[in-house]
């Protein structure tokens, strides 16, 4: 009976054991999609303001700088140096689009490791929910087994005992007769 309430407990503990690790997933789970809908945003974020500088350099800014310099300076100095500043403007903006462009592209690496690494954790959980599932019906049917012994021995204890009353009560017969 002791070795049954053990079985009870160990099967207690490994299912609380299997569900604290399901919860834990769970919130894991839960953290790498909502870190993923952030680098989601940001990457969006970051594409809209590309597309805005993109928008300013090519339209606005850049031929603003291009008429005024070609229409406007009263001298070659002034031409210049306005060349000299529209150079220096589409310089600063392509080093911003080539820093925009390589953090989407980091921001994109990231997202895509995070979905990797969501994939394999829950490749794991469900390795593990498998293998904890199995565990549990392994331990039921051992369970089930225990229990049908114990009513096995239940009745060949009861079958000992009618037969042992039996055989005192033709023993008892026997000494009454041979007396």
């Amino acid at each position: 009976m002791k070795e049954a309430e053990k079985n009870d407990t160990d099967f207690r503990e490994i299912k609380v054991h299997y569900e604290n690790l399901f919860m834990e997933q769970v919130n894991q789970t839960k953290k790498l999609i909502k870190e993923r809908e952030l680098l989601q945003l940001h990457i969006q974020r970051l594409e809209q303001e590309n597309i805005l500088l993109a928008s300013r350099t090519n339209n606005d800014e850049t031929i603003k700088l291009l008429t005024y310099s070609s229409q406007t300076p009263t001298s070659y100095d002034e031409a210049c140096n306005l060349i000299s500043q529209l150079r220096e403007q589409i310089i600063q903006q392509i080093k911003i689009q080539d820093t925009l462009k390589n953090d989407i592209q980091q921001l994109q690496h990231c997202h895509e490791t995070d979905i990797q690494e969501r994939k394999e954790m829950e490749e794991l959980f469900n390795r593990d929910l498998t293998a904890a599932k199995d565990e549990i019906l392994a331990l039921q049917s051992l369970r089930d087994e225990y229990e049908h012994m114990l009513n096995i021995k239940k009745d060949l204890e009861k079958q000992l005992e009618d037969r042992t009353n039996e055989l005192s009560t033709i023993k008892n017969w026997n000494y009454i007769i041979n007396k």
